[in-house]
């Protein structure tokens, strides 16, 4: 209740703004004392006051101040404070006029008004209530004064001193609570301005800190900056860092070249030593606090290790509390992890992270800078060697003891002033008189200069300079003369090249164009003849070869004229022969752009074919867009396409194009491979065969009769292959015999084939895939059936429905009177299902003896029998096939039902048409079958159990009732009833009357019947 109370009481808290709290305590304050004081003041005007409107005014105070209060409490604390001071104030004026005049209440109470404006609405607010206050003041006395305001009821003592009382119970109030305001102000001041100087303090430190971290990271970066070796880097860079930041250990890792793991390549101390012996790992994953920074690429701090949870003990390192790991970062690359570790508990936190992530990105340039610079350096040792080996091989072609000498030597002799070849170098001792230098050429020695006095000499620096200066312009010179040689030898060769591809070029031209073919000009017209019935050329005759590319194209022949003639035709040749060179190219060039513009032509179509191949919706779609596309592309009249099936024997026609051709469909044919020649080489050679003349050729003999029944002329056929198999083939007819495949229009068409192939095969896949997950939904929906079957027609019905045994006429469900190995005699008719009542030839339930059953000798409990046609079956012999034909059976399939080893049974589909299953249809049925066997066998075993169960109901109700049976006549008469009522027979009891024994009151048998017996039957 008093916490209650105290919750009333107490003001609203506003924690964001302090000086709305202070105001807000100083009005609940005021409003409560003014509370109390009005009631006071109402309970005293009750009793003292005769003015009714004095004790109205103070008891409306009352409300107006619990007013303010339920205000205050829903903190409206600014309107309350203007609502505050402007009524009471406005209380005030108004009691002066009205009531008592500018009394002594009247004066403290517009004091105490002001000072509480002051407190609550700040300055300006007392100023202007100061200077109204003052104005209605004098007001007031100059209407007293003045006598035009009485006051009617100036007040009594009492009245006065307690209202001045009041107020000045109110001015303590305030000046109190301000009191207490400035207190607290100055000493949270204090608090704050104290807590300022800590945090400054503490910021100077830390930046102190973090300017000396960041000072030792860029101090450790120099150092680092000066080493190119890596090894040497990793060793240095870890070393220092421990130095530089008194650290417990420094390690640093870099990543594999499959970025899968950290190896250790660098760790201080001697227990880094004995981490790099291990060869220490860790895989980039977050289950560690190296793995986690180089997986998530950002600093990972543990400033308390033994509350970390990624954080995993080393034994090498004990004294391990805090550690930092930073990823060693370059271009968006992880190169690896440094990781530094501290025995301090907060030693290492996320302040000092940034100088160590600076670290970091510094290490990682010093480590990329170093193998940049050691896959510089190994590049230019690549490049020097590769230098030196091509300068010795080209001065070993160049001296090649064929076209020069091996070794070439120079000698020049002062007294003759004359240089000298030297066939053979002798061996010269190096004494002071000789001065050698080798000639090298990058780097590579090709030669040596001696210089040789006729005395002892000791050679000065400037005479060694000078040799110095004639080697190296001697070695650029002969590897300049090197390369010049070497520069026209391969003009040369090039030269050669050009000539012999012009050659050929031309001579491919004439073949093509102008075979054997010359033109002579007779002074009237030029005309074209064959070369051989040219005249033979006279010793008169001016002729000029025709020559391109220092290659001999032809010759022109002018029979008669003179030197100027001659003359003549030898420049008119030149410009005949670039003219025909330029009019070769042009026709090649045009020819080359007859050929883009088909190849483009082509592409375009077989990006077509491709495109509506991979958007039609079926397997037939999409072959029959290949035949009918094929077709025409190269115009051809008949295309036909074939797949191979799956025990690749047959190629089966699943599509064809026969344009204008009136001619029966092919559709659904099928051409086995065996004695097909054309077929065995297609897929033995996966490349098309051309059967030209087919009526006549030898390899189309197989195929003879349907070619000339057709009229086939020509015919090509082309493998449909996918990797390296083939699935079919496309056909390609030709009848009209003057017309011949040409090159481009097999290459079309192969490639068409070719593009399409991989489209018909993922459209084959997923038709077959398609096919799978029908069946797999088949099976999946049988399965259902079959475990919620009862009886064996619903069996039978789940299986039926689900597979193709719903083709075949009829279904049956055939149970043995014992398992097989038990050797059964009889076999019943479980159950029986007909696609028509009329089909329906046996009825459930029939019992027969297994040897009447056709196909007795056929079954196989391991494996589902297949008779596909019992006429022509060899395990049908000639009585059963007659027993089938007597019922019109003729196609036959049965699965046996089996459980373990117990083969007890089999379901048979049969057929008046020869039956044919694939392999997949086969097993969807057998995978049924096999569910079902386990179905059917359980329905078995609860039928004898139920069966079971029943009897034994009945005998212990039959025992009830004979138990029951009063005498023992009537127990005769109920056993012989109960056993009739079971069995279903009639029964009798015989008795045998005992003639010597005493009566014991048993009844029991003594032998065989005779006259002395009492017979009972159950219809007694």
């Amino acid at each position: 209740m008093l916490n209650r109370i105290k919750r009333l009481l107490s003001p609203p808290i506003f924690p964001d703004d302090d000086d709305k709290t202070r105001i807000a305590q100083l009005l609940n304050i005021i409003l409560l004392v003014l509370t109390v004081i009005f009631i006071i003041n109402t309970i005293i005007a009750i009793f003292f006051n005769p003015d009714f409107n004095a004790t109205l005014l103070n008891g409306a105070s009352v409300l107006v101040s619990f007013a303010l209060l339920l205000a205050l409490h829903r903190k409206y604390v600014q309107v309350t404070s203007w609502a505050t001071i402007t009524i009471f104030w406005l209380f005030v004026t108004l009691i002066g006029f009205f009531i008592s005049g500018l009394s002594i209440t009247i004066v403290t109470s517009f004091f105490v008004l002001v000072v509480l404006a002051g407190v609550v609405a700040g300055s300006g607010a007392a100023i202007l209530l100061t200077i109204l206050s003052i104005a209605i003041g004098a007001f007031l006395f100059y209407l007293e004064y003045s006598g035009q305001l009485i006051p009617p009821m100036p007040g009594t003592a009492l009245v006065n001193a307690t209202s001045s009382a009041g107020n000045m119970v109110i001015m303590t109030v305030l000046v109190s609570l301000t009191l207490r305001t400035l207190n607290s102000t100055l000493k949270n001041y204090r608090t704050t301005n104290q807590t300022l100087q800590e945090i400054q303090a503490s910021l100077e430190e830390r930046i102190a800190n973090r300017t000396r971290d960041l000072a030792l990271a860029a101090e450790v970066s120099y150092s680092l900056a000066q080493t190119r070796d890596l090894n040497s880097l990793l060793i240095e860079a870890t070393e220092l860092i421990r130095e530089r930041f008194e650290l417990y250990h420094v390690q640093i890792y870099l990543t594999d070249s499959l970025q899968q793991s950290l190896i250790l390549h660098a760790a201080a101390g001697f227990t880094g030593q004995e981490l790099l012996e291990r060869r220490h790992s860790l895989p980039i994953n977050p289950a560690s606090i190296n793995g986690t920074a180089a997986f998530e690429r950002r600093g990972v701090v543990v400033p308390d290790t033994t509350v970390s949870r990624i954080f995993h003990p080393n034994p090498l390192l004990p004294e391990t509390r805090s550690e930092i790991a930073v990823p060693l970062l370059i271009a968006g690359q992880v190169l690896g992890v440094l990781d530094v570790q501290s025995t301090e508990l907060g030693g290492l936190t996320e302040e000092v992270l940034p100088a160590f992530e600076t670290l970091a990105s510094q290490l990682a340039v010093s480590i990329e800078n170093a193998r940049l610079y050691a896959e510089t350096r190994q590049a230019n040792i690549e490049v020097a060697a590769y230098l030196h080996r091509v300068t010795r091989e080209g001065w070993a072609d160049y001296l090649n003891a064929i076209d020069r000498q091996e070794k070439l030597a120079y000698a020049f002799d002062l007294e003759t002033e004359e240089t000298r070849q030297i066939e053979e170098i002798a061996p010269r001792s190096v004494t002071n008189n000789v001065l050698e230098m080798p000639i090298t050429v990058a780097d590579e020695a090709i030669g040596m200069l001696q210089v040789e006095t006729s005395d002892k000499h000791d050679w000065t620096e400037e005479e060694v300079s000078i040799a110095a200066a004639v080697v190296q312009q001697v070695s650029q010179q002969v590897e300049s003369l090197r390369l010049l040689d070497e520069a026209e030898r391969y003009r040369h060769e090039a030269e050669q090249a050009i000539g012999r591809l012009t050659r050929t070029s031309w001579e491919a031209y004439l073949q093509e164009a102008y075979e054997n073919q010359a033109f002579v000009y007779d002074q009237e017209r030029v005309t074209a003849v064959a070369s051989e019935a040219l005249a033979s050329p006279t010793s008169e005759a001016i002729r000029q070869p025709l020559q391109v590319q220092g290659q001999t194209i032809g010759e022109l022949e002018i029979i008669g004229g003179d030197e100027t003639t001659a003359n003549l035709t030898a420049a008119v040749t030149q410009q005949l022969s670039s003219h025909l060179e330029n009019l070769r190219l042009s026709a090649q060039t045009e020819k080359a752009l007859a050929q883009a513009q088909r190849r483009s032509e082509e592409l375009i179509s077989i990006n077509h074919i491709v495109s509506l191949v991979s958007t039609a919706l079926s397997l037939e779609e999409s072959l029959q867009i290949i035949a009918t596309e094929t077709a025409d592309a190269i115009n051809a009249q008949q295309v036909r396409v074939t797949l191979l099936n799956d025990a690749r024997t047959h190629f089966q026609i699943v599509a064809e194009y026969m344009g204008m051709l009136d001619a029966p469909s092919a559709l659904g044919m099928l051409i086995p491979v065996a004695n097909n020649a054309l077929n065995k080489q297609v897929m033995s050679t996966h490349s098309t065969v051309v059967v030209e003349d087919a009526p006549n050729n030898p390899m189309a003999e197989q195929i003879h009769e349907a070619v000339m029944e057709q009229g086939i002329q020509s015919l090509a056929i082309i493998p449909l292959l996918v990797g390296n198999a083939v699935i079919g083939t496309v056909g390609i007819d030709i009848f009209d015999p003057d017309r011949k495949f040409t090159e481009e229009e097999l290459r079309l068409a192969e490639t068409i084939v070719f593009q399409a192939a991989a489209a018909v095969q993922n459209a084959r896949l997923f038709e077959q895939t398609q096919q799978a997950l029908t069946r797999t939904e088949q099976l999946y929906a049988a399965s259902e059936q079959l475990v919620e079957a009862n009886t064996l027609d619903e069996v039978l019905r789940a299986i039926v429905t689900y597979t193709t045994l719903q083709n075949l006429e009829r279904a049956i469900i055939i149970l043995f009177n014992q398992p097989w190995d038990e050797n059964p005699d009889k076999l019943t008719v479980a159950a029986t299902w007909a696609q028509k009542p009329e089909y329906t030839q046996i009825l459930a339930g029939t019992t027969l003896p297994i040897t009447q059953f056709p196909a007795f000798n056929a079954l196989d409990a391991s494996a589902p029998t297949l008779i596909s046609d019992v006429t022509m079956d060899e395990r049908i012999n000639e009585a059963a096939a007659t027993a089938f034909a007597d019922i019109n059976i003729r196609g036959i399939v049965g699965f046996p039902l089996t459980v373990g080893d117990r083969w007890f049974g089999l379901i048979t589909g049969q057929s008046a048409r020869p039956v044919s299953l694939a392999d997949e249809e086969i097993r969807q049925i057998k995978s049924l079958v096999d569910q079902a066997a386990t179905v059917i066998r359980n329905i078995q075993l609860f039928e004898e159990i139920q069966g079971r169960a029943t009897l034994e109901q009945t005998l212990r109700e039959m025992t009830a009732r004979v138990y029951a049976a009063p005498d023992a006549e009537s127990i005769l008469r109920t056993a012989a009833r109960e056993v009739n009522r079971v069995l279903g027979l009639e029964t009798f009891v015989y008795v045998d009357t005992p003639t010597d024994t005493p009566d014991t009151g048993l009844l029991h048998d003594t032998g065989p019947f005779d006259k002395g017996k009492q017979k009972t039957n159950g219809h007694s």
